[in-house]
């Protein structure tokens, strides 16, 4: 069979297990951590289940992007944002564009910025205007295209680990550490859970492409001393 490359898992996850996998990537949340989640599939699957209703889901979601979002797969947040843009109501490519606009430092998200529209967009629609008269505006998002009252995201950075801790916790976010926020980090972390993974599998996994799986592997044995059969399904 051959290989075919996706950007998106097949569902993302919800509820429970949402809050589970959201522990495992530092989340100080109440129950037991599912230990190394995909970091984008949780990002994004997040900002749904936040814009569908859980406030509380968002402002952990932008709190822990304020300590980690220089290890973020850029490339495949875009990707992933730009499929979805039309399977969901405009809030949701507006909330990634203002991220992209709030982590204005970070060219990565250079592309992002690019679908800004040209007025911004409140985000609680009638309410904005009265509570930012009340409150003032989220000093986070105030030079992108959301306006969000202050107070309405609440800004708790005690509650995401740090990235010490989260490095022991995440093979992948300690290999992004170790590579760069890529694919090439999340395989080279697959494999050293599970070398015997074939080069489709890998790649599949990682939401990469199949030469660099290829690649990866290889490299990865070399450093083990050994060289296996590199399997191809």
């Amino acid at each position: 069979m051959s290989f075919s490359r996706s950007f998106l898992p097949r569902k993302f996850p919800q509820g429970d297990e949402l809050t589970s996998s959201l522990i495992g990537i530092g989340i100080r949340l109440s129950g037991r951590a599912k230990r190394n989640g995909n970091i984008e599939d949780l990002l994004i699957a997040s900002s749904l289940e936040g814009l569908a209703g859980d406030g509380r889901l968002l402002s952990l979601l932008v709190d822990w992007l304020e300590v980690h979002a220089t290890r973020i797969n850029a490339d495949r947040i875009i990707k992933m944002v730009i499929a979805l843009k039309s399977q969901h109501d405009e809030r949701f490519i507006i909330f990634w564009v203002a991220i992209a606009q709030w982590l204005a430092n970070d060219i990565r998200f250079a592309k992002l910025r690019k679908l800004a529209p040209k007025t911004r967009f409140d985000f609680l629609e009638d309410r904005t205007n009265f509570l930012i008269q009340k409150n003032g505006e989220d000093a986070r998002f105030q030079n992108t295209c959301l306006r969000i009252p202050d107070k309405v995201f609440r800004h708790r950075l005690d509650d995401i680990m740090s990235p010490e801790e989260l490095a022991k916790i995440h093979s992948a976010y300690r290999f992004r550490i170790l590579l760069g926020p890529s694919y090439r980090a999340d395989m080279w972390a697959e494999l050293s859970q599970n070398p015997e993974l074939s080069n489709a599998d890998l790649a599949r996994i990682c939401y990469g492409s199949y030469p660099t799986a290829f690649a990866v592997k290889k490299d990865f044995f070399i450093l083990a001393g050994k060289m296996p059969e590199l399997r191809t399904v």
